[in-house]
């Protein structure tokens, strides 16, 4: 059975911030009330990890038409370009390893790496559902490496690695897998802004044939949607004129995402009465050297020093 599906302004911060379907869908919305161009069932505003398995979350409770957007020519966003490391406590790996984890041990990781600042029931959240991402990974067909890693600010292994050791193998196995069951991906599709009408989002404005790096499109149309519009958009980093309004100071610091980390979706959201929460906080590079842009090879170098420093450390009787 079709679920009835509509979206309000509280459940549309949960969406966003858990990528959960679950928490975003709830009670009866029609979008023949406007003349859209098009309406679908689902929308999907991102196309990277968040984006992925939130359609994959509506293909299993049985929503067909789902409709995923990325402004950008190539789908995927930092998550393609990110190192694919996923840590997971209590996954299938780990417990086959023997490796001692609980939820408890990786909150309080969480918090010790957040100084505090982590929202406690996301933290908690993300803890205790984390290893059900497994069961998506092997049904799309993600290949991992046969081990578990420690990595920084962790107390026990729990990162599983792909095999092609990169964000693109995650998301290129599930895109496929995704596409190959009727989700449709439509990129150089910007969102302006969501469509709110008494109170539930009822479509997006969008600009499609964009180029990022003009800043023009092709047309401006509206999509519908007869259920919810869910946002897997990513980091805001590279949008000066938005970091400048919340923290000024760091508006000249060079960030590592890629060039599509831009705020048009804060904007939108804030606009239909979202409340982000804490939006003076994001991903800021270079790590190393200042003459690099972005994680260059000097961040690497330090990377691969510090946990060789490590481990030597660990070692009794190691004089340094």
């Amino acid at each position: 059975m079709k679920p009835s599906i509509s979206i309000k302004r509280r459940s549309l911060l949960q969406g966003i911030v858990a990528g959960s379907i679950g928490s975003a869908l709830a009670g009866t919305v029609s979008a023949a009330e406007t003349n859209y161009s098009e309406s679908h069932d689902l929308v999907i505003v991102g196309s990277g990890f968040a984006g992925l398995a939130t359609a994959y979350a509506a293909l299993k409770a049985g929503l067909k038409d789902i409709l995923i957007l990325e402004k950008m020519e190539a789908f995927g966003g930092n998550s393609c370009l990110c190192g694919g490391l996923m840590s997971l406590p209590l996954s299938p790996k780990q417990k086959a390893l023997g490796i001692t984890d609980s939820v408890e041990l990786m909150v309080g990781d969480m918090y010790k790496a957040g100084r505090g600042f982590n929202h406690p029931s996301l933290a908690r959240k993300f803890a205790e559902d984390a290893a059900s991402v497994c069961g998506m990974l092997d049904e799309c067909g993600v290949e991992l490496k046969d081990k578990v890693i420690r990595l920084g600010g962790h107390s026990t292994p729990r990162a599983l690695v792909p095999a092609s050791a990169s964000g693109g193998g995650i998301i290129v196995p599930i895109h496929n897998w995704l596409k190959s069951r009727g989700v449709q991906f439509r990129n150089r599709t910007q969102v302006t802004e969501l469509i709110v009408t008494d109170g539930k989002v009822r479509g997006v404005r969008v600009n499609e044939g964009y180029d990022w790096q003009t800043g023009k499109s092709s047309r401006t149309k509206t999509i519908g949607t007869k259920g919810a519009v869910v946002v897997c958009t990513g980091g805001w980093g590279q949008d000066n004129s938005f970091v400048k309004t919340t923290m000024p100071a760091y508006a000249l610091l060079e960030c590592t995402s890629q060039p599509g980390a831009t705020a048009e979706m804060l904007r939108a959201l804030l606009k239909a009465g979202a409340l982000p929460t804490m939006l003076d906080m994001y991903q800021l590079g270079p790590w190393a050297s200042p003459d690099e842009k972005g994680a260059g090879p000097a961040s690497f170098f330090a990377t691969t020093l510090l946990l060789k420093v490590s481990r030597l450390i660990r070692k009794p009787g190691t004089v340094i």
